[in-house]
């Protein structure tokens, strides 16, 4: 059974996590410094720390544990107020952060941190390894939904299938896509970006096909998206907006994976992975005639869908506090303002986000200090 050390007097959050994993045998303390004195006498496979103790010590103990020989795994939990210090204690490299108010479905990953203890896979299983990449670490943000796509990518990046990524304007999808090609197999091959819809029914043969010289009048030897991409991913972005023309352009290269340059003589082979984004529900374009449903099965054997910003609240300071600690940027911000940006819909979503911190950075000006009159949000 594992063994876990709650540290603080949230007897709520306590009992909700008796209850919810009962696989465990949890005992409580009231202070860090109490764990500090008998730290050495303490057999425990996981402490979960309250920060909203308001006790400086807890970050000594998270210092000691660190240095300990088979130290034990190190959850903290903390309302949103206490931003400041959970950034710190994810910093300091705590294995997961639980959101408080405790809810039976926000312990997810204190299950999954069970999990890896129970079976003992942690160095070994591949999944979780991926997880911890250098490169899924840049995807900000410690809810469930968030958890869940980079989950999600990480078993996708194994395949080879076209994976279809769904959300809003502004939730990251050009920058969730790169990721899952740099942790795929073809992460030594190029990734090409295009937005689809903003190319017209007239050019889209030459953007597809490719050109050879002389195909038309001035025209140059040019790879098209297919031939640039080729051994790589190809990233079609807005692929919902694509016209119904091209379309069936589009739909002819997936089946046959070959294209012939405009002007050229012969087909040429392709190996190219696709992953296309839509913020619109494509599903319904489909029901709609509005897309086609031949092109929507090619496009959509693996699907990612990605929260909104406004779904998952607490991911906000922490994405906050990246944008404000970006190389050459070093703001601080005030608790109420982190709270307004925390209310806020952002209907815009991480786009929005940043482009707010932007402004509010500029009127903060030399005082390095955001403050609730720095910040503007855009009108709708």
């Amino acid at each position: 059974m594992i063994r876990i050390v709650f540290i603080g007097n949230d007897k709520k959050c306590l009992s909700i996590i008796k209850m919810s994993i009962p696989v465990i045998n949890i005992s409580q303390i009231p202070n860090c410094h109490e764990v500090i004195i008998t730290l050495k006498k303490i057999t425990t496979d996981v402490i979960i720390i309250d920060l909203d103790l308001h006790d400086e010590k807890c970050f000594q103990l998270i210092a000691k544990i660190q240095n300990m020989n088979n130290s034990p795994s190190i959850v903290v939990t903390g309302i949103l107020s206490s931003t400041e210090k959970i950034i710190k204690a994810i910093k300091m490299g705590v294995t997961e952060y639980i959101p408080k108010p405790c809810k039976s479905e926000s312990l997810h990953k204190l299950e999954t941190v069970i999990y890896q203890i129970n079976t003992m896979t942690l160095i070994d299983n591949k999944r979780y390894k991926n997880i911890k990449s250098p490169f899924l670490n840049k995807i900000i943000g410690c809810s469930k939904g968030i958890e869940e796509v980079k989950e999600q990518m990480t078993l996708y990046a194994k395949s080879e299938a076209a994976v279809l990524l769904l959300g809003e304007s502004g939730v990251g999808k050009n920058f969730l896509a790169e990721i899952i090609h740099k942790i795929s197999k073809r992460s030594s091959s190029i990734y090409k970006s295009v937005h689809t819809a903003g190319i017209p029914p007239t050019l889209i043969e030459s953007e597809l096909y490719g050109t050879r010289e002389g195909a038309f009048t001035d025209a140059k030897s040019r790879a098209g998206w297919f031939e640039s991409a080729n051994k790589g991913t190809l990233f079609l972005d807005e692929i919902g907006e694509l016209p119904p023309s091209s379309q069936v352009k589009l739909l002819t290269i997936l089946e046959e994976n070959t294209i012939t340059p405009l002007g050229g003589a012969r087909q040429i082979p392709i190996d190219v992975r696709i992953i296309s984004a839509t913020n619109i529900n494509i599903a319904k374009a489909v029901k709609n005639n509005l897309f086609r449903q031949d092109l929507y099965y090619r496009i959509n054997t693996l699907t990612i869908s990605i929260p909104p910003l406004r779904e998952r609240k607490e991911d906000i300071p922490l994405l906050i506090n990246y944008f404000l600690k970006e190389p050459g940027s070093d703001y601080s911000i005030t608790t109420s303002s982190i709270n307004k940006l925390v209310d806020h819909p952002w209907p815009g979503n991480i786009r929005e986000l940043k482009n707010t911190l932007e402004r509010s950075k500029a009127l903060a000006g030399e005082q390095y200090i955001i403050n609730d009159k720095n910040i503007k949000f855009y009108e709708r």
